[in-house]
């Protein structure tokens, strides 16, 4: 749609022009609603079905402003396409711009830590990356921070890295955090820094909603930011299967062995030794030097393989020990 603030365009409760948009929306949908102008700097506002403020973004200094949230009840929506500067300002405040507006299916549910509809959802896609501007329009969390949130689908068993840039001077100490989709917001993995901030090479512990959490750690902090997000696709993980169990062995008393095991498996996979007349022997690798008794005596060893999706056991490695011959010792009277 394409629209023209003038001198004579309506105005809202304080004073900035205005034209009023409404659609309908089911509860559960992806609403996303983008406003640009060249003429002049954007404010969007949204309204629910009840009449509550649900989000709102205004530009300052960039001509497109775009607010992507869940909605949270059927019924009809209000946008309001208004100039951010309101008359007699000498800023612009009328000429032509665009809105578009759009409901989508629906789809996930917001994270629980924040199921906040005042804070705008922005959909972000694996290994992709967006720029934007923390403005006085994000989101405020409870400490007077400024924030913005993006979402993606994520998948149990992704590695996934966050990276957060500031692009403006204004915007100091950078903080990102990423949030599952159960979940409380203090467990989750998060960055700081200076200029950059980044988690990095996370595994998903869960598939669904996930969010990536845009702030500062200084309260007013304000400006341009860029933020990325790249992922690795999960691996089935698999439990070891031993393909080649410890070989038997006979040998004379004394003498020593390399035991050794050929296991599959997703890594990393831990190997323990054990011989059935001892609850433990040893935790290593593959392999396992042993030494038989000095005297006859017959054993046995087996190994434990496992990882973080399950473990196998060996066969019993039989060991037969023959005895070393005696040395004779002829006593004087």
């Amino acid at each position: 749609m394409h629209g023209v603030l003038t001198a004579s365009s309506c105005l809202d409760n304080i004073g900035l022009r205005e034209d009023v948009y409404t659609f309908s929306a089911t509860a559960g949908q992806l609403l996303t609603v983008e406003m640009s102008s060249s003429a002049f700097d954007v404010f969007l506002y949204m309204t629910g079905a009840t009449g509550t403020i649900l989000s709102y973004r205004f530009s300052d200094g960039v001509s497109t402003e775009r607010l992507v949230l869940i909605a949270p009840s059927t019924g009809t929506y209000k946008v309001e396409a208004e100039a951010l500067w309101p008359p007699p300002s000498s800023e612009p405040n009328t000429g032509p711009y665009a809105v578009t507006i759009s409901a989508g299916a629906a789809g996930s549910p917001p994270p629980s830590s924040f199921d906040n509809h005042a804070c705008g959802l922005y959909p972000i896609d694996c290994n992709t990356s967006q720029s934007a501007r923390l403005t006085f329009g994000s989101c405020t969390l409870s400490d007077g921070s400024f924030s913005d949130f993006y979402t993606f689908h994520g998948v149990v068993g992704e590695m996934v890295t966050v990276n957060l840039t500031s692009l403006s001077s204004t915007y100091t100490r950078p903080f990102v955090a990423l949030l599952p989709p159960q979940g409380d917001p203090a467990s989750t993995p998060y960055g700081t820094g200076t200029t950059v901030a980044a988690i990095t090479k996370f595994k998903l512990t869960s598939t669904g909603t996930w969010a990536i959490g845009v702030s500062t750690l200084d309260t007013y902090a304000l400006g341009n930011y860029t933020v990325s997000l790249s992922c690795t696709d999960a691996q089935a993980c698999m439990a070891p299967s031993i393909i080649e169990n410890p070989q038997s062995w006979a040998l004379s008393a004394g003498q020593s062995a390399l035991l050794t095991v050929n296991a599959v498996g997703t890594a990393t996979m831990h190997f323990a030794w054990h011989s059935v007349s001892a609850p433990y022997v040893t935790v290593g690798n593959d392999s396992y030097r042993f030494q038989t008794p000095a005297l006859t005596q017959n054993c046995g060893y087996f190994v434990v393989v496992s990882n973080s999706c399950g473990s196998a056991t060996s066969m019993t490695s039989q060991i037969a020990v023959t005895p070393g011959r005696r040395r004779s010792v002829k006593r004087g009277h």
